[in-house]
C-alpha cells in the first residue's frame, strides 16, 4: 500500500491498497506455499484458503483500519480539531477487482485464448455490457429507447498476449491473458468501477437503522465496498448485477 497527505487544511488523504499484495502476506503468515508473476499468482499450494483468506479482507473493519493509518500520517489531529472534533469519511475514489482463471500448461491457455478474444468481438452487444455494468435493459435484453449510453471496445496486442476491453462511462470490463510461466498461466478478468451508481445496495437509510431495508443507489463509502466485489464478480461471471427483491 501507500499513502499520502495533503499539508493544508483539512489534510485530506489518498491511500491505495492492494488486494494481491495482502494476500501474499496473509499466506506468508500461514505458511502458504505460492509463486507470482508480477501482481497475480500463478501457483498456490492451497487456492480455496487463498480464496477464504482473501474473502477475509472484504470483513475488515476498514473504516477502523484506515483511521489508524491517518493517526500515523498526522499524529497531531485531535490537537489541530480540538475545536471541532472531527473524523474522516472514507470513500472509494475507484476499486479494481480481479478474478483469475490458472491453466496448469501454457499451450492450453494460448490455444483456448484467441476463441475466447474472438467470442467477445463477434457475439457481445452493447446491451450485454450495460447489463453487466448495472444498467437496466427491457425483457428482450435490449437498450431500452430512452438511454443516451456509449459502449466502447477496445481490442489491443501486447506482451505477453492479447487485451480486450469494454467501457461504460468510468467504469470497464476487460480480459486479458496475464502470465504464461512453467508452473501456471493466468487468464484475468477484471471489473474497473470509478462510479457506482448504477449499481444497487440493499439497505438501511444512513441515520436511520429503525428504517426498512431498500434498494439505493450504491455509494462510493467504504461501508458499500464490499457491495461493489459482489457487483464486481457478477459482471465479471456475465449476470445482471441488478438485483430486485
Amino acid at each position: 500500500m501507500n499513502a499520502r497527505i495533503q499539508t493544508w487544511f483539512p489534510f485530506s488523504i489518498q491511500i491505495c491498497l492492494n488486494g494481491r499484495e495482502w494476500l501474499a502476506r496473509q499466506m506468508k503468515k500461514e505458511g502458504l506455499g505460492f509463486q507470482k508473476q508480477d501482481n497475480c499468482f500463478v501457483w498456490v499450494e492451497d487456492w480455496e484458503r487463498a480464496q477464504q483468506l482473501l474473502d477475509e479482507q472484504l470483513r475488515t473493519d476498514l473504516a477502523g483500519l484506515l483511521n489508524r493509518i491517518a493517526r500515523r500520517l498526522n499524529p497531531r489531529h485531535e490537537e489541530l480539531f480540538t475545536r471541532l472534533p472531527v473524523e474522516y469519511y472514507w470513500s472509494t475514489y475507484q476499486s479494481e477487482w480481479a478474478s483469475n482463471i490458472t491453466l496448469h500448461q501454457a499451450k492450453d491457455l494460448r490455444r483456448l485464448f484467441p476463441r475466447w478474444l474472438q467470442h467477445a468481438m463477434l457475439t457481445l452487444q452493447s446491451a450485454d455490457i450495460l447489463k453487466f455494468l448495472g444498467k437496466r435493459v427491457t425483457a428482450e435484453g435490449e437498450v431500452p429507447d430512452n438511454v443516451r449510453a456509449e459502449v466502447t471496445t477496445s481490442l489491443k496486442h501486447r506482451q505477453p498476449g492479447a487485451r480486450i476491453k469494454h467501457w461504460y462511462g468510468k467504469n470497464s470490463l476487460k480480459s486479458y491473458d496475464k502470465a504464461y510461466t512453467a508452473v501456471g498461466s493466468t487468464l484475468r478478468a477484471e471489473v474497473t468501477i470509478q462510479d457506482p451508481d448504477s449499481f444497487k445496495v440493499y439497505r438501511r437509510p444512513e441515520g436511520q437503522p429503525e428504517s426498512p431495508q431498500r434498494w439505493y443507489r450504491l455509494r462510493h463509502s467504504v461501508a458499500d465496498l464490499h457491495r461493489q466485489a459482489e457487483s464486481a464478480r457478477r459482471s465479471m461471471s456475465g449476470t445482471s448485477t441488478r438485483w430486485q427483491q
